[in-house]
């Protein structure tokens, strides 16, 4: 929940009388947290509900994956598909949200789906298969070492290379490190299966981009570090007569750890014609960029845009109330609508407060108890 509804939480008592203007803006603060996670979305390109992502080919984009389908197919296997698939062809369907993954294509109604037809496609794609969509736990609604479910309410830790999603704790059970660093204080996460791959490579640089001191070992890391203090000397002078020249460290971290990367670890990574082929040739060549972070420029015209758009409603939803309800009804309507509002506050902490879950029943005699009052004061007036 945004901070604006919280605020508005914490300032309204039980004594409060509400004016127009503070209903009004009640409202749009409503509908102003309901435009930002509009703009989120799309800044984050989830795409369009009624669009399908498969003509755009392998792109970064939000996945999701349907147990209703899997448990049909006879092989028990796992497909992907965009949002658009998600919110249309399997709506009503079991799905996992799996969040973005990287150069990913919708599955949805090709040979991998085993029959599920797109419906917002009109092109016959059950003989298409993505092969290049790579596939893990995560599509059978799997995280982790521990190989669980996602709980929203553990805190976890996304590895940027396989884009698993970890849990501190099994993290920290892995890594037999004391303490896990705090995420202000690391950029980025790579889990050990992946520090493990393409050759070991990171193990190079491990003493150079992990915020975590690796556990001494028999005077290793002492060795490690001379060696590689000589080894950027070495590559300080040789930079100087050769531009091209390799400045991965020789020596590997002989301790296996998750990885908890510096602010600049990137900029330790060597950028020489072969290790550039390297990175390609693993798939990995992402890794020597960051995410762009969004255009300043365009970032403010977004804030104007909103919040031309929130005034505007404000105006014309009080234009809109003054016109239409004449003036001695609009205090009697406010004062129903804080009354109600007032009822409804204390039946929800009245429930909160026993541990109770509030129900069908209780909502409908709520609203009965409403109708009964405002009858009989009618009778009261007459």
């Amino acid at each position: 929940m945004s901070d604006s509804l919280n605020n508005i939480k914490k300032r309204k008592n039980p004594d409060d009388i509400l004016s127009l203007k503070e209903i009004l803006e009640d409202q749009i603060n409503v509908e102003k947290d309901l435009l930002e996670e509009a703009e989120n979305q799309e800044s984050e390109k989830w795409g369009e509900e009624g669009k399908c992502t498969h003509d755009k080919g392998y792109i970064d984009q939000p996945v999701y994956a349907c147990k209703t389908c899997i448990d049909k197919k006879s092989d028990k296997s796992p497909f992907g598909m965009c949002y658009g698939c998600s919110m249309s062809c399997h709506l009503y369907h079991d799905v996992y949200e799996l969040f973005k993954k990287r150069s990913f294509k919708c599955d949805c109604g090709t040979s991998k789906s085993n029959g599920q037809k797109c419906d917002l496609t009109t092109v016959d794609k059950h003989l298409t298969t993505n092969t290049e969509n790579k596939y893990n736990h995560n599509f059978n609604g799997k995280y982790c070492y521990c190989d669980s479910e996602y709980d929203y309410k553990e805190d976890m830790i996304l590895c940027i290379l396989c884009q698993d999603w970890f849990h501190e704790q099994c993290i920290k059970f892995n890594s037999k490190v004391d303490n896990i660093p705090d995420q202000e204080d690391f950029q980025d996460f790579i889990c050990l299966d992946c520090v493990l791959k393409y050759d070991q490579f990171l193990l190079n640089y491990f003493d150079n981009i992990s915020v975590v001191d690796k556990p001494t070992m028999a005077g290793a890391a002492s060795t490690t570090k001379e060696t590689n203090e000589k080894e950027n000397v070495d590559i300080e002078k040789i930079e100087q007569q050769q531009e091209n020249t390799c400045k991965k460290p020789n020596s590997k971290c002989n301790v296996k750890l998750d990885l908890f990367c510096k602010e600049d670890w990137r900029n330790q990574l060597c950028k020489c014609e072969k290790c550039i082929q390297f990175y390609k040739d693993q798939n990995i060549e992402f890794i020597l960029t960051k995410e762009q972070e969004e255009d300043e420029e365009e970032k403010q015209g977004q804030e104007t845009s909103q919040n031309g758009k929130i005034n505007n409603l404000f105006e014309k939803s009080q234009d809109l109330f003054e016109k239409l309800v004449p003036g001695p009804q609009q205090q009697v309507l406010l004062n129903g609508y804080s009354e109600m509002k007032d009822k409804l506050r204390d039946l929800l902490t009245k429930k909160q407060n026993s541990n109770q879950v509030v129900t069908k029943q209780d909502i409908q005699s709520f609203f009965s108890e409403l109708v009964h009052k405002k009858r009989s004061f009618g009778k009261d007036i007459n």
